[in-house]
């Protein structure tokens, strides 16, 4: 089984962080952020449809049931980020750092980590399908019952 493609259109409305950061409703949607702090920020129920979000430290959050799909992060930090409850469907994760990340409770579908760093995450209490970690470092990473399916890998 392959990873579905992600659904991105070819040119996205670049926003500033400034330009969404008191946005009451989270919505992200088909928009591309470049460079942002999400430093203490509330981005429970986050929701983020067809969007990329790249060089962006978004480390020490939670995402409690987030809403991600046909998302791209690339060179994004997540570090000690919490994804409790959240949906991640048709998402990639490239070159992230994500040291001590954890998704509980969470779906997680047609999902790319590449080339990214989970050393010391967890994933517990979740369903996983078609997930691929391609050359992604899980020193001490934990799964603990969890509903798999279709696990791809890629060595």
């Amino acid at each position: 089984m392959k990873l579905k493609p992600l659904k991105i259109a070819a040119e996205l409305e670049v926003v500033s962080y400034e330009s969404i950061v008191d946005d009451e409703d989270q919505i992200f949607d088909g928009i591309e952020i470049n460079d942002a702090e999400f430093l203490d920020t509330d981005l429970r129920r986050l929701i983020s449809y067809n969007s990329v979000i790249k060089n962006s430290n978004l480390s020490n959050n939670e995402f409690d049931n987030a809403d991600l799909t046909d998302t791209r992060f690339v060179n994004c930090d997540f570090s000690n980020t919490v994804f409790l409850g959240a949906s991640v469907h048709n998402v990639e994760f490239v070159n992230c750092k994500m040291i001590g990340v954890s998704f509980d409770e969470s779906r997680i579908k047609n999902v790319k980590f590449q080339e990214s760093l989970l050393n010391l995450s967890g994933i517990s209490e979740s369903k996983l399908e078609n997930v691929l970690f391609e050359n992604t470092r899980m020193v001490t990473a934990d799964f603990f019952n969890n509903k798999f399916k279709n696990r791809l890998r890629k060595l």
